[in-house]
């Protein structure tokens, strides 16, 4: 069995705090990226991962990068720092 690397409990929080800062409900969120409006509701539950694409367009959509969604950067402070260094 395939192991699950992505801390899952850790990124429904990170986007559920992002999305109450910006007061934009989950459903919202589906319904502009195109996603069916119970795919984050499987997240939630565990029943489902998300793909890349879809962590990315998440990552993008609520103006942080993956890296943070994932845990992997302390916090989305780092962000326009990181979108100066590429637009340059």
């Amino acid at each position: 069995m395939e192991e699950n690397l992505i801390d899952m409990t850790a990124l429904i929080g990170r986007i559920d705090r992002l999305l109450m800062e910006k007061k934009l409900s989950a459903a919202r969120m589906a319904r502009e990226l195109g996603f069916s409006t119970g795919l984050y509701s499987q997240w939630k539950k565990g029943t489902q991962t998300p793909s890349a694409a879809k962590l990315l367009a998440v990552a993008q959509y609520l103006g942080v990068s993956v890296d943070y969604l994932l845990g992997y950067e302390p916090n989305e402070s780092a962000v326009p720092l990181r979108r100066a260094i590429i637009a340059e």
